[in-house]
């Protein structure tokens, strides 16, 4: 077997596909060139050279025009800038400042996300159940009368401590969240 010799690697083996196609459409084009050269008549060559001539002359001015309305929409954006620039620099501003509001917007609604809402606080303070008075009928035993009113100002007492205590909770979550801004706010 004989190997074949190739100048150019094939086109799956390079890391760039494009340029390796680029290199073998150039290759061909010579090749196509030289066995044209070898095959045509002096007339012919001549044609061709002129062909050639005249194309290139209509890329070179085509190139220029390019740059020519290039330079011209440089200097017309370079104008419109000095002669609006304090409109640029208020939108650029305001821009700017849209920009950080929806930031923090965005940040704010992240942490409202996260943080347990009031209705849920308020579920976890549990409910105080009130201690059922007993009723109000007189009762011939004095002691008896005593130890009734023990348990109304016992229920009193209790019931107090439980608003206390839930009222704690609830001054406490709200010291945790106003630490919680003051954090965010040191922050920024």
């Amino acid at each position: 077997m004989r190997a074949r010799a190739c100048i150019l690697p094939p086109v799956s083996e390079t890391g760039n596909d494009a340029a390796a196609k680029a290199a073998l459409a150039a290759g061909k084009r010579a090749a196509r060139r030289a066995v044209d050269d070898l095959l045509m008549s002096d007339d012919e060559k001549a044609k061709r050279t002129a062909e050639e001539a005249a194309a290139a002359k209509r890329r070179r001015y085509k190139y220029i025009a390019y740059a020519v309305i290039g330079l011209a929409l440089v200097i017309g954006v370079i104008g419109i800038l000095l002669a609006y620039w304090y409109w640029f620099l208020l939108a650029g501003i305001v821009g700017v400042a849209g920009l950080l509001a929806w930031r923090n917007f965005r940040s704010n609604r992240a942490e409202e996300a996260k943080a347990p809402t009031k209705v849920a606080a308020k579920e976890k303070v549990e409910e105080v159940e009130r201690p059922k008075a007993k009723s109000r009928v007189a009762t011939p035993d004095p002691d008896a009368a005593r130890k009734a009113e023990a348990d109304r100002r016992a229920a009193f007492e209790a019931e107090a401590r439980a608003l206390a205590e839930a009222r704690a909770q609830q001054e406490h979550e709200v010291d945790e969240e106003l630490a919680r801004m003051k954090e965010r706010l040191k922050r920024k």
